[in-house]
This record gives structure tokens, sequence and C-alpha cells, in this order.
């Protein structure tokens, strides 16, 4: 459970990849711009998720069910409610599981992943090419992004992922990870709610 949930603490929002070509804009320039503008006005936000995890060997799919809760500048919950409590909290540079603080080694790797997932929540992590090769698509509604990883870490994680954004808000909807070693996980987002007072809810 431990290693899936830190597969999918490292593939939560993330929305990282290419660069501008030649100074002029293309297509995708433009769909990842709107992605951009979308994700820097988000100040808070809490979403359900559905997660839909297959592991070879294993027979049939392994559903569960949680929420994430994000306040600008720093906070990040992300808690499984179904079939099982299980929550990662980052608070600055505070690092707990279920409510416990993890050793320092352990919160140095959580804050990377932290650090990664917080950029995507500004969009900053969009300029950056050094750790995905992004190509994007449309699909009825949809900005698709197909992620491969560059970097040697991700690497060893995933072989893609596929991000699939509404076309209306700009606002990520759906994770499609592809694992090393042949399992995959879906992630699809619902019930989000921008930018509201959730401090209570932390």
């Amino acid at each position: 459970m431990k290693k899936t949930f830190a597969i999918l603490a490292a593939g939560l929002l993330l929305t990282c990849g290419t660069l501008r070509a030649g100074g002029t804009e293309s297509p995708s320039d433009a769909r990842i711009e709107a992605i951009i503008g979308a994700c820097s006005e988000i100040r808070s936000m809490k979403c359900d998720f559905r997660q839909i995890r297959r592991v070879p060997l294993m027979e049939g799919d392994q559903v569960s069910k949680g929420r994430m809760l994000y306040i600008q500048p720093s906070k990040l919950k992300w808690a499984y409610t179904e079939p099982f409590a299980y929550s990662l909290d980052v608070d600055g540079e505070t690092v707990t599981v279920d409510g416990s603080e993890m050793q320092a080694d352990r919160s140095r790797m959580f804050q990377g992943i932290a650090g990664v997932i917080m950029g995507c929540m500004s969009g900053q992590c969009l300029n950056d090419s050094r750790m995905f090769k992004v190509s994007m698509a449309d699909a009825e509604g949809l900005w698709v992004a197909t992620m491969v990883p560059v970097r040697r870490d991700m690497k060893k994680m995933f072989q893609h992922m596929v991000l699939s954004f509404s076309s209306e808000t700009g606002l990520l909807e759906k994770i499609e990870m592809e694992e090393v070693g042949g399992g995959s996980t879906v992630i699809e987002i619902e019930n989000v709610q921008l930018n509201g007072n959730y401090e209570a809810e932390w």
C-alpha cells in the first residue's frame, strides 16, 4: 500500500513538460497557456477522487476513494476514505502520514514530491522540460497531455502518464499512469471546488 501511495502522490497533478520552440506559438502551446492560466487563479482547491488500480497477476480492479485539499502556497492533503482511511499531509516543510511526522530521510523524499505537486498547482512546472516530454491532443471536450518521463527517478516509476484537462476550464479531470512493471492507475477527479476558505477542514 505504501508503495502505491508514493506512486500516486508522485503522479498527482504532474502537468510538467514542454518548452516553446522557435518563439512561435503552436496549438499545443495555446492549450498549455490556458492550463497555466487556470492554475494561476487557484488559491485553494478541494475535490473528491476515485482511484482504479490494476496490478499484474491480480484479478479484478482495486477501487478506492478519497479527497484532496490544497491551500496556497504550501498545504496539501491527499487522503483515502474508502475502503480504508490513510492520508499524507504536507504543510510547508512538515510531512505527516496519518498524523505522525515522517523520519527525515522519508520526509525529504515526500517534500520533493510535494514540491512538484505544488509547482503544478501554480502552473510553473509547465515550463520545465527536464522532467517529461509532452505531446498534446484534443478529445471530445478535453485537452489530453501524454507525458513520457525524462528524469531518471521518474523513468524508474512510470512508462508514461496521460492527463486529461477540461477544454472549458483548463482544470485536470483524469490521470492515467502506466507504471514500470505493468501496473496501472487511473485517478478520476470529481466535485472540484475552488478558492473557498478550507482552513477549517485542514
